[in-house]
């Protein structure tokens, strides 16, 4: 029974473990980012760009009202930049501190890779 019982809790703690094996990584000086990508046509490109895609992204952490901004505390498992946060001035929050980044894959090939 108590091996049934360890086989059942491994199993159920690797199930709620996320896997981001087949989403973009970046990893910046506040941690690693886990991105989605997508697919867009370009008029002068003969097949649709992969483009990975890092949303909601913090640079500040959220400021009490009317007070400076303080920097983003890093943080130590992955963030999930899939989502975009809420716009800035909504009834429900002001927090606009936020990047939204996209980066295209075989954009320019001959081009060596810059930071951005």
């Amino acid at each position: 029974m108590l091996a049934l019982l360890s086989i059942v809790a491994l199993a159920s703690a690797s199930a709620c473990t996320p896997t981001y094996n087949s989403r973009p990584t970046a990893v910046i000086d506040s941690g690693t980012l886990v991105g989605t990508t997508t697919k867009i046509s370009i008029p002068s490109a003969t097949a649709p760009i992969t483009v990975n895609k890092y949303l909601g992204i913090p640079f500040a952490d959220k400021p009490e009202r009317f007070r400076l901004a303080e920097p983003v505390s890093p943080w130590t498992v992955f963030f999930d930049a899939s989502n975009i946060g809420p716009g800035c001035y909504q009834a429900i929050s002001e927090d606009a501190y936020w990047y939204a980044i996209g980066a295209g894959l075989g954009l320019l090939p001959s081009r060596r890779t810059r930071t951005v």
